[in-house]
C-alpha cells in the first residue's frame, strides 16, 4: 500500500513567517523506512543508512546529534559536512545508486551519532 507523506517547511526571521512559507511537499511512496534512534560509532569509514528496503531514494529526512558527514548517490569524495543537530531534507531526490551507497554516514566527531529522527521514502 503506497505512503502519503506531507512536508511542511515553516521559516521565520524574529518570530514572523518569511514571505512565502510555509511551503509543502506532497507525494505518495511505495514504501517508508523509519531508522528514528540509529546510532553511528566514531569512525572513519561511511556506512550506508538502514534503508536496505529502497532501491530508489525520493525524500531523506535526518537529524543527528553529532557532526556528521553524508555522501549521496554513490559520491566518493568528501561528502556534505553536517553540524550538530543539522538537518538534512531532500523532497523529489532521485538516488538510485543502490540501497548500500544512495545515503552513507560517517561520524568523526569523537562521540556516538544519533540519528533522530530519521526517515527515507522511495522504490
Amino acid at each position: 500500500m503506497a505512503s502519503n507523506i506531507k512536508v511542511t517547511i515553516l521559516i521565520e526571521k524574529d518570530g514572523v513567517p518569511i514571505e512565502g512559507f510555509p511551503i509543502f511537499y506532497r507525494a505518495s511512496f511505495d514504501e517508508t523506512q523509519r531508522f528514528d534512534g540509529m546510532e553511528r560509532t566514531t569512525s572513519a569509514s561511511y556506512v550506508a543508512l538502514p534503508t536496505g528496503e529502497l532501491d530508489n531514494i525520493q525524500l531523506l529526512c535526518m537529524r543527528a546529534d553529532k557532526a556528521y558527514s553524508l555522501r549521496l548517490n554513490a559520491q566518493t569524495d568528501a561528502g556534505v559536512d553536517m553540524q550538530a543537530n543539522g538537518i538534512v531534507l531532500l523532497c523529489g531526490a532521485t538516488l538510485d545508486s543502490a540501497a548500500a551507497t544512495n545515503a552513507t554516514l560517517q561520524n568523526n566527531s569523537g562521540s556516538t551519532a544519533v540519528v533522530t529522527p530519521g526517515i527515507a521514502a522511495g522504490t
